[in-house]
């Protein structure tokens, strides 16, 4: 293809396409339901900030501490939809928290067509950033505006300071100071700043940072609590050291990690080796900056190599300090799907200096490279995750439909032992119209579902049942799911006192069988194991509710549940 603007415009397409299949994932699967940490950290914020009297008072809210976290950033973006829209949509919370990626990627981006790097080479860098590896960040409504917005101001804040002009630098100064109050790792943007302001020979510059670097951590620090349950750093380097070591490349290379079907020293033998080859390169690249380049000659490449290499430096010290801080947590706290963005960005920035300081003959081969392993990446996350997000919105929505009419959030097991507090705040938002439960596929059948009247139906469906250690599940082997978002089977426990509603989980096809037959799902489907205990005491009548092509039906079963204690305080 001879036209140059023809073969940039297909170009630019391909960029584009995972980048907009991305965001109409995103925008399909969320549902604007909290979870866990999302009532105190989204809809008690409305509430406290309502309530406060006084600017200084309204202002001490968005400073308070969340664990062991600072979200300002969270909070100013929950309270500034709430006064745009009336109320709180987390729907539209995280969806902005996503358009963070965008943004990081469009910095990156831009500086690589700065270095004169031919803008093909974005394909691999689009592929890897834009998947769904980290779908628990994404979908659960506080973690984009927390986890992702903290890396999106390290990025801008490394980019700002790696251009060397003043106007950049005062830019910084406020970005980093907003990026320390986005989560507990936020201050360790501070100091790649700092080693970037040192290579450039700012020395003056660098004094004036390391004050500020200063007062914002003890800005971050004053009054700040370390939650019990957490143990010191001092604690966790003493008596797990072994721990560390091993957490710390395994979470460089979490990007390949394999998947929870296989064991713990199964992932571990996968990513800690590819953990060790990140880390090392990220090493030779600072060795290449200090006595390979001339920072008194800032061209196009070295600015972007040392914004990369700055972005690279925040990564691997997060990484460390997360294996000391979680040392106590066991090898799977690597694994939690909600931190892969970043090592989605340290793959890309990787990808990004390898381009960079290869001759240019190879770059096709680095491109050839990177181009497999995003597409690989890509379609993989999808195939592989897509059933747990459609499963995770299940859980949101049968969340609110037990808390409505069973007084139940079975998708939080620490949820009895925040009872009221969580009751409160669900009640005072939905009292005060500051959120409204989204309208889904079960509104139309609630009333047939809760009524004081027996469900009748004309059909009855035999499922299997599973009764254990006070948990019980029910499967079936010829259940078939419909193509439509919500459609799927769904348990329904029903006694004299109170309705329960738990998704039931469809079975997955193998990758080999979906490829051949490109059926995602096969027949059968399992639920969780539902804790007996968080039910009232009683008898429970098992119903199945049937969703296809977005039509409801409700099927008795010949299933009972009894329930003898529970932690609800009515029946203990």
């Amino acid at each position: 293809m001879r036209n140059p603007a023809t073969r940039r415009f297909l170009v630019v397409l391909l960029i584009s396409l995972p980048i907009v299949l991305f965001y109409a994932f995103v925008w399909r699967y969320a549902v604007g339901i909290p979870f866990q940490d999302d009532f105190d950290g989204i809809l008690e914020v409305v509430q406290k900030v309502n309530s406060a009297e006084g600017i200084g008072q309204k202002v001490s809210v968005f400073l308070l501490q969340d664990d062991e976290h600072r979200v300002v950033f969270n909070r100013i973006v929950t309270y500034a939809l709430y006064s745009i829209n009336g109320e709180v949509n987390l729907k539209y919370h995280l969806f902005l928290g996503c358009l963070l990626i965008l943004g990081i990627f469009c910095l990156i981006g831009r500086t690589f067509m700065q270095a004169k790097l031919p803008i093909w080479g974005l394909i691999p860098v689009s592929l890897l950033l834009f998947q769904v590896q980290y779908h628990e960040g994404i979908f659960w409504s506080m973690i984009p505006c927390q986890n992702f917005a903290v890396l999106f101001f390290a990025v801008v804040s490394i980019f700002l300071v790696s251009q060397n002009t003043v106007p950049t630098l005062i830019a910084a100064l406020f970005v980093a100071l907003l990026g320390s109050f986005s989560s507990g790792n936020g201050v360790v943007m501070l100091v790649p700043c700092l080693l970037v302001l040192l290579y450039q020979r700012r020395f003056r510059t660098a004094g004036g940072w390391a004050i500020w670097t200063l007062f914002c951590i003890g800005l971050y620090f004053h009054n700040l609590v370390i939650p019990a349950f957490r143990p010191k750093l001092s604690d966790n380097l003493v008596r797990y050291p072994l721990n560390i070591l091993a957490d710390f490349p395994a979470f460089m290379g979490q990007f390949f990690d394999p998947g929870a079907g296989l064991s713990l020293t199964a992932r571990g033998l996968v990513t800690i080796p590819f953990g060790l080859v990140i880390i090392g390169w990220v090493l030779f690249l600072c060795w290449k900056l200090i006595f390979k380049t001339n920072p008194k000659v800032p061209s196009p490449s070295n600015k972007a190599l040392v914004f990369w290499v700055g972005v690279l430096l925040f990564i691997t010290a997060t990484a460390f300090l997360f294996s000391i801080a979680r040392a106590g947590d066991g090898f799977a706290a690597v694994f939690r799907s909600r931190y892969k963005l970043t090592l989605a960005v340290a793959l890309v920035l990787v990808y990004c200096t390898l381009f960079l300081v290869v001759h240019k003959k190879w770059q096709k081969l680095v491109f050839v490279l990177g181009l497999g392993v995003g597409l690989v990446a890509n379609a993989f996350s999808y195939y592989k995750y897509t059933a747990d997000v459609i499963n995770f919105r299940r859980d949101l929505m049968a969340d609110m439909f037990s808390w409505k009419y069973g007084n139940n959030l079975p998708t939080s097991p620490v949820y009895f032992a925040h009872k009221n507090a969580v009751d409160s705040i669900i009640q005072h938002s939905l009292d005060n119209h500051y959120y409204t439960v989204p309208t889904n596929v079960f509104t139309p059948i609630e009333a047939q579902l809760t009524g004081s009247k027996t469900i009748t139906s004309t059909d009855t469906l035999s499922i299997t049942s599973t009764d254990d250690n006070g948990y019980v599940r029910f499967g079936s082997d010829t259940f078939v799911q419909g193509p439509q978002l919500d459609d799927g089977a769904y348990i329904v426990l029903k006694s004299d006192r109170e309705t329960h509603l738990f998704p039931a989980q469809q079975r997955r096809n193998g990758l080999r069988r979906f490829i051949t037959t490109q059926n995602y799902y096969c027949p059968g489907f399992d639920t969780a194991p539902i804790l007996k205990k968080g039910l009232s005491v009683g008898l429970y009548k098992v119903f199945l509710v049937e969703i296809n092509n977005q039509k409801s039906v409700v099927k008795a079963t010949n299933q009972t549940v009894v329930v003898k204690s529970s932690f609800k305080k009515s029946d203990i």
